[in-house]
């Protein structure tokens, strides 16, 4: 039973992701960061990887918790 719990958690959580539009944000991040002044890609890639790894570690976080 607990199994079920936690694949219902997964699923839920990746369809929560899916309608956030995180994917958007970062498909279109070059463009977002070039309208908002950073002209050097690689600032706007460290950036998004900085997000992107405070993300992981939240997550990771939460999941040991459990």
């Amino acid at each position: 039973m607990l199994v079920l719990q936690y694949q219902c958690l997964g699923i839920g959580l990746l369809v929560l992701q899916q309608l956030s539009g995180t994917n958007v944000v970062l498909f279109y991040s070059s463009t977002i960061f070039a309208n908002a002044g950073i002209s050097s890609s690689n600032a706007a890639t460290v950036g998004l990887g900085t997000i992107q790894g405070f993300r992981l570690d939240t997550k990771l976080r939460v999941y040991s918790s459990m």
